[in-house]
């Protein structure tokens, strides 16, 4: 045991001082307590997915908001949902009677049922060439063959007519006759 003469208001008194036991413990639950405290700070983060991102001219296509489920078809292709489907057949009906903020609020609506719809995005870049969004439409339509399977051919073939048209009305020869020259092969 230690003993420790202490002064108090002139006073000399004999104290006995902590033991080691004790000192042991309250260093033990200093530490304990420390490490609770530091550790319920500590934010655990869910891994990200990452994708492939489309790059058009150096820039990278925008992401959805929200991942969703695709179902897949038994071959491997993705499937479309009677939802995304009336949609679509929406927003082409909307096209042809020139309502395209109607048209594009459909195809907004059935991107977020179905991001990674290879149709969708093609409808999509389709009204932005329509509406003379020539950037934006070659982004949505190279998109749209980023999704597309290897054997959808004629998905690809259209999206790489459309991205020529755009890149004609932007003045670029260059790469609408090298997306052209794609339709030829």
């Amino acid at each position: 045991m230690n003993r420790v003469r202490s002064k108090v208001c002139g006073n000399e008194y004999l104290v006995k001082g902590p033991s080691p036991i004790r000192l042991f413990v309250v260093l033990c639950l200093s530490v304990f307590l420390t490490a609770c405290i530091s550790s319920s700070g500590r934010y655990e983060q869910a891994p990200v997915d990452v994708e492939e991102r489309v790059l058009v001219d150096g820039q990278a296509l925008p992401y959805p908001d929200e991942p969703r489920i695709q179902t897949e078809t038994l071959d491997g292709t993705p499937s479309m949902s009677d939802a995304v489907k009336n949609l679509l057949d929406d927003a082409i009906g909307f096209k042809q009677v020139n309502d395209y903020d109607a048209a594009s609020e459909s195809l907004e609506r059935a991107l977020r049922i179905e991001a990674r719809n290879p149709s969708v995005w093609h409808e999509l870049a389709d009204l932005r060439l329509v509406r003379a969004e020539y950037q934006q439409a070659i982004q949505f339509a190279q998109k749209s063959n980023a999704l597309t399977s290897g054997d959808d051919v004629t998905l690809k073939r259209r999206n790489w007519n459309l991205i020529s048209v755009a890149y004609a009305a932007l003045g670029n020869t260059q790469k609408s006759e090298e997306y052209r020259s794609k339709l030829r092969n």
